[in-house]
């Protein structure tokens, strides 16, 4: 049996935060079932760019609008995705949570983003303190750093003031 898929709007929502629905909606149209292929997605820190190019060198363009992308920029976007055998993505690193902190990969939790340090979901997290958890009290119950708890709060923090 094979793995289950990343769910894309986890890999789309840790990838820089710069999908708009209209944007999702312009993947899933012009890339169908396809759009986790490798090389059919990037990110360059702020923008989903989807390559259009069905063989040949890449044509990138920016998901929520069209306009091109630079392909040395788009490689670097592309580093935190580790690819399986099947060239799906198999390991998402989100780097909105700052670097080799937090991953989406289907064989923890359910795809859903974790902890690389402790396999704890960043929505756990991110809910305890909505409860009025302090983040001390939140790292000591979870055993997790002080700092990653931090880095969660603050990444979620940013997107609800968007």
């Amino acid at each position: 049996m094979g793995r289950p898929p990343i769910r894309p709007n986890t890999f789309l929502h840790g990838a820089g935060g710069g999908m708009s629905p209209a944007g999702m909606q312009v993947v899933r149209q012009e890339l169908g079932s396809s759009m986790l292929r490798k090389g059919t997605l990037a990110h360059d820190g702020t923008d989903i760019l989807m390559n259009l190019a069905e063989q040949g060198d890449p044509d990138w363009e920016r998901a929520r609008d069209r306009q091109g992308g630079i392909p040395k920029i788009i490689e670097i976007g592309m580093r935190p995705v580790e690819y399986s055998l099947d060239d799906y993505p198999g390991r998402i690193w989100l780097t909105a949570y700052g670097d080799g902190r937090v991953m989406a990969d289907p064989d923890y939790a359910f795809g859903q983003p974790v902890l690389a340090s402790s396999n704890v979901r960043v929505e756990d997290i991110y809910q305890l303190w909505k409860a009025k958890e302090s983040m001390k009290s939140i790292s000591y119950e979870l055993d997790v750093p002080l700092a990653d708890i931090e880095a969660i709060v603050r990444t979620h923090s940013v997107d609800l003031a968007a």
